[in-house]
């Protein structure tokens, strides 16, 4: 079995009819290499379908796979908030927070179908997407730990973190 059969044969187990699709345009394919003699023209527009067989379709297999990282990591997004400004603040840090996306997630929906039915591609709206995403990204990658109230190397407990107010409490 070569590769092209096992290609054809994983695609078979998720969607049959893509299955069919390619046993047809492999078949499609040998024979008009068989019947094609000489040097084939293309225009520029031809060129550039052959060139981008999926239309598009990479960068929204892309964008599917890594939302669903993203959103998997969700609730460490969540652990990390109530890690830096503890217990008394989360649930109101939370609400703003979900506050602050509400409109995103109200409204990136519709942009993107607009954005759609004018421009007929999605390209723009998803790596606005991706690039908000890397910023978010990002700044997780650079923060550092808050300091903790264990005890420190006197043996004397360490002064609870100060809050984004400016009060200090203990994280738990």
């Amino acid at each position: 079995m070569d590769w092209k059969q096992l290609l054809a044969y994983i695609t078979g187990t998720v969607d049959q009819a893509l299955l069919l699709r390619n046993e047809y345009l492999v078949t499609e394919n040998r024979i008009l290499r068989h019947q094609i003699t000489g040097r084939v023209r293309l225009t520029d527009g031809e060129r550039k379908t052959l060139a981008s067989p999926y239309h598009g379709h990479g960068l929204l297999l892309a964008f599917v796979v890594l939302f669903a990282i993203c959103d998997a990591s969700a609730p460490t997004n969540w652990a990390v908030v109530g890690e830096y400004f503890g217990r008394k603040t989360f649930s109101r840090l939370q609400g703003y927070i979900q506050f602050a996306n509400f409109p995103g997630v109200l409204c990136a929906p519709v942009f993107l179908g607009w954005w759609y039915d004018h421009h007929h591609s999605y390209a723009l709206p998803l790596w606005l997407y991706t690039g908000v995403s890397l910023v978010g990204a990002l700044t997780f990658a650079v923060l550092k730990r808050p300091p903790s109230a264990a005890p420190a190397p006197g043996g004397e407990p360490a002064p609870p973190p100060a809050t984004a107010a400016g009060s200090p409490q203990v994280s738990d």
